[in-house]
């Protein structure tokens, strides 16, 4: 059931937990691929910012320089302007080198003649008269972002403004203002160079990738978690199917048990009640449930009480009384015990041994039977050859003796005494005789009707009315006829004799499944109730003239048909006969 419940799942159920999982790392990986070109947009968009900051300020030094050299400015006003930019906070250094490298000019006048850059590395950088720009890292780790561009004076500005050369020489070192002139006046080109620290960017991009990973790490967990939220959302569902089916798989079979089973806590207080033990026990589950063993079931507590679990496994037996019954049962228990070996009550297991105990009666009473038939066949034998020359010599003496004469009278007597033992003896013949059934087909209203009229002046005599609740069209069935006109006028019989002031005598025939119902009953004075067990044993009566043989030969032909037979009778109301025959048509 459980198998089939899962095969049942919908699909997308099944799927969902891994849809959800791809969606959430598709969606991380969106974040990554969109932080990753944000990060470059914004460093590219830096980096545009800064290459146009740089390009503005060697713009306004190239302008400063010409301006300088034609208005004849000292050196000192030009070195104080480049001291002056290169204050700004995000300025690194400010230089102008020769295409060697040379510093001729900078902010930080202790870099004047040095080397800036080394020929190879100014050659790889390739100034040209377009703005440029490098990243590098100075000899102490410090990240700048390098703007350059090529620097020249025209030949006729050179001309013109001669003698500014000589004016910004004023003031210098000899060998600086020695080379810028020199550099100058050659016509050699010159590289300004700005480099902006970038260490609040590299700083605030760091801050930026790691808050991305954080919000990475943050959307990861997020996903995770949510993922094994779903699993064990799924999980939970599946386990809770899983136990329901279980339960009711478990209800199901405790329910269509043919044997009783009752469920107790460790304080032996009921907790669950099959049907099966609700109809043996009379209990229902409502009244049940939360009671006390000892207080419902006092006879089942006592044979459990102070047994061990061994012992308490063989199936016992034990009387329980329901209401004014005492019912016989077969008790069995075991300790019901979790994976973890807790003991947390105890399921009792019982079988009603009524019905065992009915069929060993009725072997015995059958075993019986057989040996009083074999005992009553030789009897009748015996007796049968000595009553027929009894009655020869008793008719005898009534022809030898004269009319009306005492002798005559005895012979009489004794000639219908002999007829009633012979009856007696063709009985016993009967119920001993093995029962060899000639089965045809037998109408049911035509088998009612003769026996009816086989008593039929008796009836009359007794003023008792006749009724018929028959089937229509009339029931076909496959009998004996002669041994069920037997049945009927032995049962017949025994219903008229039972009402001496009238009454009615009443059939009713039906199907009951797959079962020929026949019902014989009567409103005379009934039978007592501690006289029933014994109906159908042979020589049992309540009456002075019957031989006690006439239900035994009735339940004797009634098993031959493979049928049963059973009464229920109300002192003062009456008696019904209820015969069960399997149909065949």
């Amino acid at each position: 059931m459980y198998m089939s419940s899962l095969k049942k799942m919908p699909r997308w159920l099944t799927l969902f937990p891994w849809f959800v999982m791809v969606c959430a790392l598709l969606f991380s990986a969106g974040i990554v691929v969109f932080g990753l070109h944000n990060a470059k947009r914004e460093s590219d968009f830096t980096s545009q910012l800064t290459l146009e900051k740089g390009a503005a300020l060697i713009s306004a030094l190239e302008g400063a320089l010409r301006t300088g050299m034609g208005y004849h400015w000292s050196d000192e006003v030009l070195s104080d302007l480049l001291n002056k930019v290169g204050e700004q906070p995000d300025i690194v250094s400010l230089v102008i080198t020769n295409r060697n490298g040379t510093v001729l000019m900078a902010a930080d006048t202790k870099l004047i003649g040095t080397s800036f850059l080394s020929p190879e590395v100014l050659a790889e950088l390739d100034p040209t008269r377009q703005v440029k720009w490098n990243a590098r890292e100075l000899p102490d780790g410090m990240p700048v972002f390098q703007v350059y561009k090529q620097f020249s004076v025209p030949q006729g500005e050179r001309r013109r403004h001669g003698g500014g050369h000589r004016m910004m020489r004023r003031g210098l070192d000899g060998d600086s203002c020695g080379m810028l002139e020199a550099s100058i006046a050659e016509g050699t080109s010159l590289v300004i160079f700005v480099e902006y620290d970038l260490t609040p960017l590299e700083e605030a991009q760091a801050a930026d990738e790691k808050h991305m990973a954080v919000m990475f790490g943050i959307l990861v967990f997020v996903g995770l978690v949510g993922c094994i939220t779903l699993f064990l959302i799924q999980s939970y569902r599946r386990s809770r199917k899983l136990v329901q089916e279980t339960t009711a798989f478990s209800s199901e079979i405790l329910r269509t048990l043919p044997v009783g089973i009752i469920s107790t806590d460790m304080d032996d207080r009921i907790t669950s009640i099959n049907p099966a033990a609700q109809d043996i026990t009379g209990l229902t589950r409502t009244a049940a449930t939360g009671r006390g063993l000892h207080d419902l079931l006092p006879g089942v507590w006592a044979v459990l009480e102070g047994r061990t679990a061994q012992d308490a496994a063989r199936e016992q037996e034990a009387w329980c009384t329901v209401g004014e019954r005492r019912v016989p049962l077969a008790i069995s228990a075991s300790h019901i015990v979790t994976e973890e070996g807790e003991a947390i009550g105890t399921a009792l297991i019982m079988r009603d041994l009524g019905e065992i105990r009915r069929l060993q009666s009725e072997l015995r009473r059958r075993d019986r039977l057989v040996a009083l038939g074999n005992m009553a066949a030789g009897i009748a034998h015996e007796v049968r050859n000595p009553l027929s020359a009894i009655k020869g010599l008793a008719r005898f003496f009534m022809e030898a003796s004269p009319e009306g004469s005492d002798e005559s009278r005895m012979a009489d007597i004794m000639t219908r005494e002999v007829l009633r033992l012979d009856k007696v003896v063709g009985d016993l013949l009967d119920f001993a005789r093995p029962d060899v059934l000639n089965l045809t087909d037998v109408a049911l209203n035509e088998l009612v009707e003769r026996a009816r009229d086989m008593v039929r002046s008796d009836m009359d005599a007794r003023k008792i009315r006749f009724e018929a609740e028959l089937p229509e069209p009339p029931l076909s069935v496959r009998l004996d006829r002669d041994r069920m006109t037997q049945v009927l006028l032995n049962l017949f019989l025994n219903a008229v004799q039972a009402m001496p002031d009238g009454g009615r005598l009443m059939v009713r025939a039906r199907m009951e499944g797959t079962e020929l119902a026949l019902d014989v009953a009567d409103t005379g004075c009934g039978i007592a109730p501690e006289r029933l067990a014994d109906i159908f044993s042979p020589y049992f009566t309540t009456k002075a003239s019957g031989t006690g043989l006439g239900l035994s030969i009735v339940h004797k032909i009634v098993e031959a048909h493979d049928g049963t037979i059973e009464v229920a009778s109300t002192p003062g109301e009456g008696t019904v006969f209820k015969l069960r025959f399997p149909f065949v048509a």
